[in-house]
């Protein structure tokens, strides 16, 4: 797909929406009426292209100005104040907002699923094609753009971008993860020890005493109080499990659209 179909392809949708809101007369919906039709039909009409390719910031702002509109009773070429920002409107209700979507950042939310999939699932078919031709020589998560890039691997490694916010090690047997330099402590956002390195080649391994337990001397005397203090609380497995990546947002230290769209709200807050 090129850059001028994706552009057809996103104005095509911008019409279907502007089209079903000017189906629906404002004035028979009441206020609750009008929330549950954006929520409901509104946001879900470009969730299926959001999955896969990156929208346009500008189009995510045409999206959200529309809804805006409707919202506040505008008719075709009949202009009603906006009492409120929508950007306001568009927070949490327990922030005082109503909870309506930001396209852009639920767009790169959805994208981390993608990234989520491939990072988890090294051997499925996408995986291997990706890896075949952006990242032969190194890590997914390493992985650049490169050189004349698809639009959804152009997706893709927008979403990996967020998606790296939120990851990190899952200790097993603690050989693949490095001590100091590999992001594995339950302490957002770096997920890094503020004690300075003192061994660049330090394995998590090197730290466990045995199976399912640390060797608490040993961190004590190579780490400050509060990164012993929270290495202590990681649980270990007795078994020899290996290492993994783990989504440090959600309880099932899986990664969802639901987590990775909040810490992609919140770091737009921040910023």
């Amino acid at each position: 797909m090129g850059v001028k179909t994706k552009k057809m392809l996103f104005r095509s949708i911008k019409d279907r929406i502007w089209g079903r809101l000017h189906s629906w007369i404002p004035n028979l919906f009441s206020q609750g009426g009008k929330e549950i039709l954006l929520k409901g039909v509104i946001q879900a009409m470009p969730t299926y292209f959001m999955c896969y390719f990156r929208t346009p910031e500008g189009q995510c702002q045409e999206f959200e100005k529309l809804m805006a509109r409707y919202w506040w009773g505008s008719v075709e070429s009949k202009q009603k104040i906006h009492w409120k920002a929508w950007k306001d409107i568009s927070v949490s209700k327990s922030e005082g907002g109503l909870g309506f979507r930001k396209f852009s950042q639920y767009n790169q939310a959805l994208l981390a699923k993608q990234a989520w999939r491939i990072l988890r699932n090294p051997n499925s078919l996408i995986s291997q094609v990706l890896q075949a031709k952006y990242f032969t020589n190194s890590g997914f998560l390493d992985s650049k753009e490169g050189s004349y890039p698809s639009l959804t691997w152009r997706g893709i490694c927008w979403g990996k971008e967020l998606l790296k916010k939120g990851l990190r090690k899952r200790i097993g047997n603690g050989q693949d993860t490095n001590a100091f330099n590999d992001p594995w402590l339950p302490r957002p956002p770096s997920f890094l020890p503020i004690t300075k390195c003192v061994n660049d080649n330090l394995k998590v391994s090197e730290l466990i005493q045995q199976p399912g337990m640390w060797n608490n001397g040993l961190i004590q005397q190579i780490y400050l109080s509060p990164d012993a203090q929270l290495i202590s609380t990681i649980p270990l497995s007795p078994l020899d499990h290996t290492d993994s990546w783990m989504w440090h947002y959600n309880k099932n230290v899986n990664y969802s659209v639901r987590s990775g769209y909040n810490l992609a709200l919140n770091a737009d807050i921040k910023s």
